[in-house]
């Protein structure tokens, strides 16, 4: 009796100028229920929050959270407790802010609590479906071009007041001109795609590196998380490895055929930042990726030399004809390499195939490559065939001389 007619007293003193003594009161004598009903009261909506995680319990955090968000309380409360929040309950705060409420959150003020490339699986994958969300509804923060179809270069940049991870800002810092800002727009696309690219090539990472490492990542990462408790940390992360694999199989693609089809969709974006994505690949030796943005830097023989490195004669193939038609001379050159390579192998019948898939190849451009003991009869129809040529071309200057003497 004596409590509720002490809640009913605080609900009555909610607009007086007292709070500060009534909390340090509710503090003192360990009546924090009560200090967090008068709170709620008058509408301190921090220290509610507070109260809960300060308890552990960030379920109660979040749902207090939705509540606040729907009584119109600011976003910026979001984004003080996002880093808290989604270290605890990933999967939890990022449906409450997937939610049509939270959709004037800033993104990138959340951005730096749930880029956790290093966290469990489960972390990553719900960073994974919150920065997927960003790049669906927010087409303003991660391509050239808003849903009004305004350029990149009209519309302001917006940093807010947070100081980005280097991880996903490599190209610029606070000090950047306003060139690499108009560039790769750091503070909003390229963190987004950066981000989005760094998470998709640690799944790939995780992949290679074996179920037995990964569910040794997932024992030491359960141990780190002190806002969860244990037992409800695996059982999210089973949960979410499980809808990844599910996912996987229905659309038939693995981490790095997710990430490749990423890169690919963004070629005539902008506020890609090829550079940082090339780097990250690298590290991790994806070669059809490594390819593929060589060919979107213009690099084309740095991406011929990188599929033939690891003996992919066909992404090497796919590369040489990716230049214009009229640059003959590089695709030429390209196409020299590759047949460098496969003369090296010794295997005639791969010559010969090359000779027939490029159009930029003779058999005259191909003879300085082969040994002096490998037999040239496989090469018997291109040489007739580049004599009739040559033959040809004789037969015509012939006749322009001819022409000219009379």
């Amino acid at each position: 009796a004596g409590r509720s007619s002490l809640r009913e007293l605080l609900k009555d003193c909610r607009d007086l100028d007292v709070h500060a003594p009534i909390y340090h009161l509710l503090q003192s004598h360990g009546w924090l229920d009560e200090l967090a009903i008068f709170a709620e009261a008058r509408r301190d909506f921090t220290t509610v929050i507070l109260h809960h995680v300060s308890r552990l319990d960030c379920h109660g955090a979040i749902r207090k959270l939705a509540d606040f968000q729907a009584a119109g309380a600011s976003d910026d409360l979001v984004c003080c407790f996002a880093p808290v929040l989604f270290g605890a309950e990933p999967k939890a705060f990022t449906s409450l802010l997937l939610r049509p409420q939270l959709s004037k959150v800033d993104p990138l003020s959340v951005l730096p609590a749930v880029y956790a490339p290093h966290g469990s699986p489960l972390h990553r994958a719900e960073a994974m479906r919150y920065l997927e969300h960003i790049m669906r509804h927010h087409p303003e923060l991660s391509s050239t071009a808003d849903m009004d179809g305004d350029s990149v270069t009209s519309r302001p940049f917006r940093s807010g007041n947070l100081r980005l991870d280097s991880n996903f800002t490599s190209c610029v810092g606070d000090d950047a001109s306003g060139n690499g800002l108009e560039r790769y727009g750091w503070a909003s696309g390229s963190a987004i795609l950066n981000a989005l690219t760094m998470l998709y090539a640690v799944e790939c990472e995780g992949k290679s590196a074996g179920v037995a490492g990964a569910q040794e990542d997932r024992g030491e990462e359960g141990g780190k998380e002190s806002l969860a408790g244990e037992g409800d940390a695996a059982g999210h992360t089973a949960v979410c490895s499980s809808r990844m694999a599910d996912a996987k199989d229905v659309l038939g693609m693995d981490a790095e055929s997710i990430l490749l089809r990423f890169l690919g969709a963004q070629e005539t974006n902008l506020l890609l930042d090829p550079s940082f994505a090339l780097r990250i690949c690298r590290e991790r030796q994806l070669v059809k990726i490594i390819v593929l943005l060589y060919g979107l830097m213009g690099m084309h023989e740095e991406a011929v030399d990188a599929a033939l490195k690891h003996e992919d004669v066909a992404l090497a193939k796919h590369s040489a004809c990716k230049p214009p038609d009229s640059d003959k001379r590089l695709r030429q050159k390209l196409w020299l390499r590759i047949a460098e390579h496969q003369a090296a192998t010794g295997d005639v019948q791969n010559i010969t195939s090359l000779l027939r898939e490029s159009q930029e190849l003779t058999v005259r451009d191909v003879l300085p490559f082969l040994s002096d003991g490998m037999t040239i009869d496989a090469f018997q129809a291109e040489i007739c065939e580049c004599l009739d040529a040559y033959e040809g071309q004789i037969v015509t200057l012939r006749q322009e001389m001819d022409d000219h003497r009379r």
